[in-house]
């Protein structure tokens, strides 16, 4: 989602600059349910026997980040009448980091795959003695810098038909399009993939396409 206001300046009849201050929401909604996943690191058991756990999750999640932005950016008008104007408008936005959140709710069970002992080859997810079991994941995180960039830089493309109403003011509605650049999370800590391989944690980039309506000044 976002709101919010832009200016505008022409440099020619047909190119000008734009402007602005908004607010933009960003919300992701994912669950996994009956995913397996392998850490292939060794351990060994209160037995002396060697083990590696799996997770079988179960579980959603719901994250929401908020942020406010600047676009700073070049207008090409494309088409214009006595009613309406067609223009194309492309830059960057930089969005400084408000508030965001993240609410789990569900389990992870706990496995041991076995590799040696009265276990081999067998994978044991009830015993609790040994540490397996489902763990509840339900719970809010609050967002703060020590997580999260306070910068978010990224790249816009949109189309606008604008309605004017004086020579300087106007109202505009047409499709977004915003692809982030910035790596939002501050960690770099490594991930397991399904197949036990491991490698640095993805980066996590904002995105929105959507539909956008405002006012607009031409000074």
């Amino acid at each position: 989602m976002k709101a919010g206001f832009e200016f505008g300046y022409m440099l020619h009849k047909n190119i000008g600059l734009e402007t602005g201050l908004n607010y933009c929401g960003y919300n992701q909604y994912y669950q996994s349910i009956g995913l397996t996943i392998n850490d292939p690191t060794l351990y060994i058991d209160q037995d002396g026997d060697t083990f590696s756990y799996q997770y079988v999750t179960s579980w959603w999640a719901n994250q929401h980040l908020s942020y406010l932005g600047i676009p700073i950016g070049l207008r090409f008008q494309i088409g214009q009448n006595d009613k309406f104007n067609v223009s194309v408008s492309t830059g960057f936005q930089f969005g400084m980091f408000i508030s965001g959140h993240f609410i789990s709710k569900g389990d992870i069970t706990v496995c041991g795959y076995y590799y040696n002992g009265a276990w081999a080859g067998q994978t044991h997810c009830s015993e609790t003695t040994y540490g397996f079991g489902p763990e509840d994941v339900s719970g809010t995180t609050q967002y703060d810098d020590s997580n999260i960039q306070k910068m978010n830089t990224s790249y816009y493309l949109e189309l606008g038909f604008t309605i004017p109403f004086s020579e300087s003011l106007g109202i505009s509605i047409g499709p977004r399009l915003d692809l982030g650049i910035t790596n939002i999370f501050q960690s770099d800590t490594r991930y397991y993939q399904l197949d036990g391989s491991n490698d640095w944690k993805q980066p996590t980039n904002t995105s929105f396409f959507g539909g956008k309506l405002s006012l607009i000044k031409r000074l």
